[in-house]
């Protein structure tokens, strides 16, 4: 991704991530999608709520780097010793491309319409804590539909993403 881009985002000039980073991926026709979701039904996945899961993540993300580059919002953050809100950002940003990375790359075929319609469906609120409370669920709740058990590399990511955003809701709290 380029540099423009996170500049662009972290001075709240947030472009809606899933258009702007992704090139507004459409979702392939139902065969594809069954072959690609063939590997998840073996191993116990429910393909549908798990790429519905996907999509609630990627709104979370987008809506709370969203929020978190707005002004008002900047004294929160400086409350919770974060210099520069515009980090935040950037690195929620950042986050955002790793999860559509990681979805499509075990089967996920997402579409940046799905992901901007739940975005603009989410409550409009300026309470931080609960942004990333409910980002930490969203990531608990996919850790639970998807990863294996086995501490392989999705179940870590996924565990140390919920960790991370958990921690920053008890800190801003």
């Amino acid at each position: 991704m380029e540099q423009e881009l996170f500049n662009g985002i972290a001075n709240g000039h947030l472009p809606l991530l899933a258009i702007t980073t992704l090139g507004g991926r459409h979702p392939a026709d139902e065969a594809t999608l069954d072959d690609a979701m063939s590997p998840l039904r073996d191993a116990g996945v429910d393909p549908l709520l798990a790429h519905a899961q996907w999509i609630a993540l990627l709104a979370h993300l987008s809506q709370t780097a969203k929020r978190c580059a707005q002004p008002q919002l900047a004294d929160q953050l400086k409350a919770l010793g974060v210099r520069r809100g515009k980090t935040v950002v950037i690195s929620l940003a950042r986050e955002y491309v790793r999860a559509w990375d990681k979805a499509t790359a075990i089967g996920f075929v997402l579409s940046s319409d799905d992901v901007l319609r739940m975005t603009h469906s989410m409550p409009l609120h300026d309470r931080l804590t609960e942004d990333f409370r409910a980002l930490a669920e969203t990531y608990r709740l996919l850790l639970w539909l998807m990863a294996p058990r086995d501490g392989g590399q999705l179940f870590r990511w996924l565990s140390e993403r919920a960790s991370v955003h958990a921690a920053q809701a008890q800190a801003i709290q």
